[in-house]
């Protein structure tokens, strides 16, 4: 049976602006401007994750984030709301003789991405495996993956650069690639789905969704093995972030629009909250946006929260309002502040606690939390007092925790990703 974990989740809405700089060639430019710092035949992957027949909301969600998170250097993890029974709360399992759902059985897996095909996988947090292609120096490749999400037993990383890169995986070792190819829209409206390249992707409630340049959106109902595009109107602008929580797809985008759904990415309410850039958390109904923005000689910051999941916001309080990291566990929130770090119920109301350097990019496993600093991954089973797991694993830009399913395994029919770095 699967552990109990709580979902977090995380997004970062980067470069408001007009997008003119960077991905000019699809409306956006790069992360790296805020801050100064294929085809597989016969493949068994095993169940898709296909969670139709449980009906989940803020209780259970398994998206986007992963059970945690699909983020990037800014992110938390990925949530959902109240208790939830872990990142496979979503997914259908078996019935007891009650009547109540398992969920299936597996084990605990970290994946991250980053630039030229980068894949890192590891089961502790401690010891990695990866794999990736040659650098070319300019990391603006086909192969460059900008984001990861996890739901019902499925990892997919998405990217690209004038095309939309999709990468699906049940193990974090056999990837199928190339799966949204620039061959797969011929005819579709602008923003084509295929030809701009994607910045997020989360999963709830058996349905993928993903997002990326010029505001092009594309969903998934079979476990991420094709996709769809959308075009509602009004639309996000380039998307950079997705997550999912209460039964919404949240987006961060460019123009410092902050985007909720409630029907799967066919309509969109837009919320414009500041004019530089932001991340987002959700927690048990709690929507979290905070921003950080690079001056010249320091940071800008701002914050805002929404109690009633995205639909209206305020000011955080005075204790959390520059803080640079919020995350959820399940039951309370975690962000750090002055002299150590905060925690909340609620996201409102927050009180003070010693224990300080508290990294980024949170994910908690249902045991834990884990954090990335740099190349350094640590973790804490409490907040305040954090202990480093590894110090060598550089280059994500966005990382997720997930349950490999037990029946889904052995994978075959499609060979392990090779390490070509």
């Amino acid at each position: 049976m699967a552990p109990a974990l709580p979902i977090v989740l995380v997004l970062s809405l980067l470069a408001c602006g007009d997008g003119s700089a960077g991905d000019a060639a699809s409306g956006n430019h790069d992360r790296s401007t805020e801050l100064p710092e294929g085809d597989s035949a016969d493949v068994t992957t095993g169940d898709e994750g296909a969670d139709a027949s449980v009906r989940v909301d803020s209780s259970a969600v398994d998206g986007g984030r992963g059970v945690a998170p699909s983020g990037t250097d800014a992110q938390a993890a990925h949530d959902a709301g109240a208790q939830s029974s872990g990142p496979d709360a979503s997914s259908a399992g078996e019935a007891d003789a009650g009547g109540a759902v398992e969920p299936p059985s597996g084990s605990l897996l970290i994946v991250g991405v980053g630039a030229w095909g980068l894949r890192g996988r590891s089961a502790d947090g401690a010891s990695w495996d990866f794999c990736g292609n040659p650098s070319t120096g300019d990391d603006h490749t086909p192969d460059l993956l900008r984001n990861v999400g996890y739901g019902g037993g499925v990892f997919v990383a998405v990217g690209g650069d004038s095309n939309s890169m999709v990468m699906r995986s049940v193990d974090g070792a056999h990837w199928e690639e190339d799966l949204h190819p620039t061959t797969a829209c011929d005819g579709e409206l602008y923003p084509a789905s295929c030809t701009n390249w994607m910045g997020g992707v989360a999963h709830g409630d058996g349905v993928w969704l993903a997002g990326g340049g010029n505001g092009a959106l594309m969903r998934s109902t079979d476990g991420g093995r094709s996709w769809e595009g959308l075009h509602p109107d009004p639309r996000p602008p380039a998307v950079r972030d997705i997550a999912y929580g209460s039964g919404r797809f949240v987006v961060g985008a460019d123009q410092c629009v902050v985007g909720v759904s409630g029907d799967d990415g066919d309509s969109w309410t837009l919320h414009t909250l500041w004019e530089h850039s932001f991340s987002v958390a959700h927690g048990d109904g709690t929507v979290i946006a905070w921003g950080a923005r690079w001056n010249g000689s320091g940071f800008d910051r701002a914050c805002f929260v929404s109690a009633d999941a995205g639909e209206s916001f305020q000011a955080c309080d005075a204790l959390v309002a520059e803080s640079d990291a919020f995350a959820h566990d399940g039951t309370r929130w975690i962000a750090a502040a002055a002299g150590g770090h905060a925690t909340s119920p609620d996201g409102l109301n927050w009180t003070p606690q010693a224990g300080d350097d508290v990294p980024g990019a949170l994910l908690h496993d249902g045991a834990r939390w884990l954090g990335r600093s740099g190349a350094q991954v640590r973790s804490a089973t409490d907040p305040v007092s954090w202990a480093t797991l590894a110090t060598d694993v550089d280059g994500f830009r966005a990382w997720t925790v997930g349950l490999v399913h037990d029946a889904n395994l052995p994978v075959t029919g499609l060979s392990p990703c090779q390490d070509s770095r």
